[in-house]
């Protein structure tokens, strides 16, 4: 099967920024319409663009258990509503500038997958694929620049020689792996047992990245791509009552790239435990209760090295529990 879309995306960003220059006291007394000079500053942008996208996709039966399928495939990335709209984020200790930046184009990529199932009896399968994507227009959150002096340097004149901070297609980025998949029902076991399924998967990925930027051209630390991730479980069904656990691993991998090594960020692996209860009492109800983060995994980040630590967030383990009706 072969096919193209046509994808056309408008994009409108509006927010308030700080003024460059902030009214002083004497300048204006009343501390409101102070406060409304230096951060009630309308700013909108708007763009727009369109987009063709081919595809072709194959699958082969050497049997009725064992399937290949290869893929060929282009996709989109947009930009993070957070970005489109316009913002100077100012720290005049440490003389810090981050701004947003609505003009972000999207990522582009060119993705190619082959894969072979194979479905064995009672109820199983177990699959391997390699994939490989190339990206351009790679958006990455970069820093180690300088506002220049002057008054046209894009922000009337102030701010300058401070550091600048923003997100930016600065490149391109290529990610190939593998992925390690296997499913089966535990029929073989007595009783209860028997209705237990079992999942696993394992994927690893490689990078490349070329930033755009001056120093190292290259690297292997792309923003936001997982090396290693995992996820394994069970579920059993019985009578009403459906029982999922999931354990999810996420390595440590770069979410945040800078030419200045020191600034490199980085979050540390972790792995999360949930469980998740539902009783069906009929085709129309059902009452669900959902434990997230069983253990309290956190979330931490840090610069460089492990030892810089730049956040520390504590998670918490929670519930969900509700009814869902269907009508």
């Amino acid at each position: 099967m072969a096919g193209v879309r046509f994808e056309r995306t408008d994009v409108e960003g509006r927010g308030f920024v700080r003024a460059r220059t902030l009214a002083s006291a004497t300048a204006v007394p009343d501390p409101v319409q102070r406060a409304r000079a230096d951060y009630a500053n309308a700013r909108t942008i708007r763009g727009g663009y369109g987009n063709t996208f081919p595809g072709a996709y194959l699958t082969y039966a050497f049997n009725r258990n064992l399937l290949a399928r290869a893929n060929w495939s282009n996709s989109i990335g947009r930009p993070p509503f957070a970005n489109l709209v316009p913002r100077e984020d100012v720290n005049d200790t440490t003389q810090t500038l981050t701004v947003g930046n609505p003009s972000l184009r999207p990522q582009f990529a060119e993705n190619t997958d082959l894969a072979l199932e194979y479905y064995y009896e009672p109820v199983g399968a177990v699959s391997v694929a390699v994939f490989r994507k190339t990206l351009r227009d790679f958006i990455v959150s970069l820093g180690g620049q300088t506002v220049s002096n002057g008054p046209n340097n894009g922000y009337g004149g102030a701010y300058g020689g401070y550091s600048l901070v923003t997100d930016l297609n600065a490149g391109s980025a290529r990610i190939q792996g593998v992925e390690l998949s296997v499913q089966q029902q535990l029929s073989f076991l007595p009783g209860l047992l028997g209705r237990v399924s079992f999942f696993a998967n394992l994927t690893r990925l490689t990078t490349e990245g070329d930033y755009g930027v001056t120093g190292p051209r290259t690297t292997s630390l792309v923003p936001n791509f997982v090396p290693t991730t995992a996820n394994a479980g069970f579920s059993l069904p019985w009578r009403g009552l459906r029982v999922r656990a999931l354990a999810n691993h996420t390595g440590e991998h770069l979410v945040g790239y800078s030419s200045d090594p020191s600034r490199l960020r980085y979050k540390f692996a972790r792995t999360a435990f949930n469980l998740n209860l539902s009783y069906v009492f009929s085709p129309r109800l059902e009452v669900y209760c959902d434990f997230q983060n069983l253990t309290n995994a956190r979330q931490t980040w840090y610069y460089y090295i492990p030892g810089r630590l730049q956040g520390d967030y504590d998670n918490g383990a929670f519930v969900n529990f509700g009814l869902s009706g269907r009508f």
